[in-house]
């Protein structure tokens, strides 16, 4: 005979599954929030005796997996940009200015007419 048991539901365990596929989208900033609500909703499960679904477990862990992975690409993303603005500041912003091209033109130019 089959058991017409079926494990409880945290009401908010679709919004949890939600905010982890937006997270997908938003660049990780919902992703954050469902890890959030999600790790509250597993503490609220066991402070009641009840173990979290399956379901739970798996879109918390996919919040925070997203929540990471949102954290490292905006590191490698703050290390690059430091990283421009100093190879801009050792090597000079503007590169070659225009005075020196000017310069540089009227002494080529000084040069050549030297020569002939």
């Amino acid at each position: 005979m089959a058991s017409a048991y079926q494990p409880y539901q945290h009401p908010q365990e679709q919004i949890i599954m939600i905010l982890a596929i937006l997270g997908l989208f938003t660049s990780g900033i919902t992703a954050f929030i469902g890890w959030y609500i999600g790790s509250k909703a597993k503490k609220e499960m066991e402070a009641q005796g009840m173990a979290p679904t399956s379901n739970l477990k798996n879109w918390t862990m996919v919040s925070m997996v997203i929540s990471i992975i949102t954290i490292v690409v905006a590191a490698i993303s703050l290390l690059f940009i430091i990283g421009t603005f100093v190879l801009m500041a050792i090597v000079g912003i503007g590169g070659i200015t225009m005075s020196e091209e000017l310069a540089l033109g009227v002494t080529s130019l000084s040069t050549s007419l030297a020569a002939a």
